[in-house]
């Protein structure tokens, strides 16, 4: 644990988050850690602006693909093809369902993008399986998955944290983290 760590003398810590449902946890947990146990903890996110990370926040934008989606069956395809019944799909049909005037939101390119889609969030369901029967939360079809597009995204997703490691390692640390922190006890 991050407090068993840091009373070995751990100053740095990085915690990574691959599923956007977590963000808010993580950045709880990163918070309460650097107060309770005097350490940096970082959660770095990226990149956001190679055209790949680019092309797939659209997609996540345009189409909600947040669940079982392309993007999703894709990391699948890539990190463990054997689990994957891609036959499943053969009669695949989309059962998200939102009320018509919200998918109007569903549009990056709209001016005030940043608004409807933030009343799309507002409305949308509390249950996943109150807007879709299937579980996917998304309007675009499965099986047009890209196996090497997520093999791409990762190793993107890996040298931006390498950098941003790096990077961090470069910066002194502070005088509040300088301190030994407490001793742990769970």
């Amino acid at each position: 644990t991050i407090g068993s760590l840091a009373a070995h003398g751990i100053k740095r810590f990085v915690l990574i988050n691959f599923h956007g449902g977590n963000t808010h946890i993580v950045n709880l947990a990163a918070q309460l850690a650097r107060r309770r146990f005097k350490v940096m903890v970082a959660t770095p996110h990226g990149p956001s602006q190679t055209e790949l990370a680019k092309k797939i926040r659209y997609r996540m934008q345009r189409y909600f693909e947040v669940h079982s989606g392309p993007r999703e069956t894709a990391f699948a395809l890539h990190y463990f093809p054997e689990l994957v019944e891609m036959w499943r799909l053969e009669d695949w049909r989309n059962t998200f369902k939102v009320h018509p005037k919200l998918m109007e939101f569903m549009d990056p390119e709209r001016e005030d993008y940043e608004l409807v889609s933030q009343v799309f969030m507002a409305c949308l369901e509390p249950d996943t399986d109150d807007f879709t029967s299937s579980g996917q939360y998304a309007i675009t079809d499965p099986r047009e998955a890209d196996p090497e597009e997520a093999a791409k995204y990762i190793e993107e997703r890996i040298q931006f944290l390498v950098d941003f490691i790096n990077l961090w390692k470069t910066i002194p640390l502070p005088p509040a983290y300088r301190c030994k922190p407490q001793p742990f006890s769970a």
